[in-house]
C-alpha cells in the first residue's frame, strides 16, 4: 500500500504544470466558496444583531393584552416583583424597563402616527445601541424642553432639524396628552421601518406628563449568550404577562438563519461539484496518456484492485493538497476581514432595505471548516471513481500496443 502511495505521489508531479493548475483551481474555488459562506453568515448575523439591539432585545416581557392593543393602560402586572427576579438571574446581562405606546407626532409642516418609547437613558444604553445610531445631535440629556430622538426618515417627512420643536400626543388612561418636545437627536437604523415609525423620549418625562410612576409596558432583556435566552424564559415567573424571546417576536430571523445554513452548503456543494468535473477530466487525460504504461503494469502482474487504488490515490491527493490550502487561505481572509470589516457603503441603501448595515464582518460557524473538509474528501473520492473504472476496463494486450 505504501508503495502505491509513493507511486501515486510521483505520478502527480510527472506533469507539474497540469497538476498545479488543478490544485490552483481547487484552492481558488474552495477559498471563494468559503469566503462567500463567511460573507453570507456575516450579512445574516449583522441583520440579526441590528434587529436585537435596535428594537427586539433577547427577551421581552409585556402585559398579555399589550400585544393586541398597544395602549398605555396595559402595564406589566407586579412590575416590582418581576424586576426583583431579573436581578437574581445570572444569565441576565442587562435589562431596561420602558413605556411603549402608540401616539402621533406633528411639526408645522407634517404629522404622522408613531410608536413612542419612553426609556431610562442609563439602563437602556445597556440593552440598545440607540446612542451609537445617532447621526446628528445628542442623546436624551437633560434639557429645559423635553428632548426627543427621531429617525432620519421621520425627520425628513416632518421637515425638522436638530433643535426644532415638535408636538407629541397620545392617550394615557383615556385622557389625551399633548406635549411639546425639542428634537435632540436624529438616528439612522438598518432595522426595517424603525427610522420612520419610532421615536424615543425620557421615561421621567412620560411619568411627569401622566402622573404614572414605577410601572412599565415592556422590559427589554439582553442575555449573556444566545443559549442563555431560553434559560431566562424558563426562570421568569410573571402571572398576567408574556415572556417572549427574540425568536418568538421575529421568527423570520430564526428561519432565515436555518435557511442560510442549508442554502450556503448547497452552493458550496455545487462549487465542489464543478471542481470535480475538472479533476475527472484531468484524470481521464492522465489515463489516456498512460494507457501503455498501465497495460504494462497489468501485464507484469499488477492486479485490477491495485490499478484502481493507484488512480484513486492520485485523484484524492490532488484534492488533499488543494482542499487544505484553499481552506487555510480562506480562513486567514475571513479572520482578517472579520476584524476590519467589508465596507459596502456604495450599496448601503440597498442593504438597508433588508435591515443590514453597510459594513459586513464575515465569520464562520463552529464546525463549518470540518464539514467543508469532509465535503472535499467525498468529492475527491467520487471524482476518482469514474477514471479508476475507466482504467480497469483497459485490456493489457491492447494497452501495451497503444501509442
Amino acid at each position: 500500500m505504501l508503495t502505491l502511495i509513493k507511486i501515486a505521489w510521483r505520478n502527480i508531479w510527472r506533469n507539474t504544470l497540469r497538476s498545479s493548475l488543478v490544485i490552483l483551481s481547487m484552492v481558488i474555488g474552495i477559498a471563494a466558496g468559503i469566503l462567500f459562506l463567511g460573507i453570507a453568515y456575516g450579512i445574516n448575523n449583522k441583520r440579526m444583531e441590528a434587529s436585537i439591539y435596535s428594537y427586539l432585545s433577547h427577551v421581552q416581557i409585556h402585559n398579555k393584552e399589550f400585544g393586541e392593543r398597544m395602549e398605555t393602560k396595559y402595564y406589566i402586572p407586579n412590575f416590582e416583583s418581576v424586576e426583583a427576579q431579573l436581578k437574581q438571574i445570572p444569565e441576565v446581562k442587562a435589562y431596561a424597563p420602558r413605556y411603549v405606546f402608540n401616539g402621533g407626532i406633528r411639526s408645522p409642516r407634517a404629522g404622522q402616527g408613531i410608536i413612542i418609547k419612553a426609556i431610562d437613558i442609563g439602563a437602556d444604553s445597556l440593552v440598545s445601541n440607540l446612542k451609537d445610531l445617532l447621526i446628528e445631535g445628542t442623546y436624551l440629556d437633560k434639557k429645559r424642553t423635553a428632548p426627543i430622538i427621531i429617525g432620519e426618515k421621520l425627520a425628513k417627512k416632518l421637515q425638522v432639524k436638530i433643535g426644532k420643536k415638535v408636538t407629541v400626543n397620545y392617550l394615557s388612561d383615556g385622557v389625551e396628552v399633548a406635549s411639546s418636545f425639542k428634537v435632540a437627536g436624529i438616528f439612522r437604523s438598518s432595522a426595517l421601518g424603525m427610522e420612520e415609525r419610532t421615536a424615543f423620549m425620557r421615561r421621567d418625562d412620560f411619568e411627569a406628563q401622566t402622573g404614572v410612576s414605577g410601572q412599565a409596558h415592556e422590559i427589554a432583556i439582553i442575555a449573556t449568550s444566545l443559549p442563555a435566552v431560553n434559560v431566562i424564559k424558563e426562570k421568569i415567573v410573571a402571572p398576567g404577562s408574556v415572556v417572549e424571546s427574540w425568536t418568538d417576536l421575529a421568527p423570520e430571523l430564526e428561519l432565515m438563519d436555518v435557511m442560510m445554513d442549508k442554502i450556503i452548503f448547497i452552493i458550496m456543494g455545487i462549487i465542489l461539484l464543478a471542481l470535480s468535473f475538472g479533476i475527472v477530466n484531468t484524470m481521464l487525460m492522465v489515463i489516456l496518456e498512460r494507457t501503455r504504461e498501465l497495460g504494462m503494469l497489468m501485464s507484469v502482474g499488477m492486479n485490477k484492485m491495485k490499478i484502481f487504488l493507484l488512480v484513486l490515490f492520485e485523484t484524492v491527493m490532488l484534492s488533499a493538497i488543494g482542499g487544505p490550502i484553499g481552506m487555510l487561505f480562506s480562513s486567514l481572509m475571513i479572520n482578517y476581514l472579520h476584524k476590519t470589516g467589508i465596507d459596502l457603503s456604495s450599496v448601503g441603501e440597498g442593504l438597508k432595505t433588508f435591515g443590514i448595515g453597510s459594513t459586513i464582518y464575515p465569520k464562520l460557524l463552529e464546525g463549518d471548516l470540518l464539514r467543508i473538509g469532509l465535503m472535499v474528501i467525498c468529492i475527491g473520492i467520487l471524482s476518482a471513481i469514474y477514471p479508476a473504472i475507466k482504467a480497469l476496463k483497459l485490456k493489457p494486450a491492447e494497452a501495451v500496443r497503444a501509442i
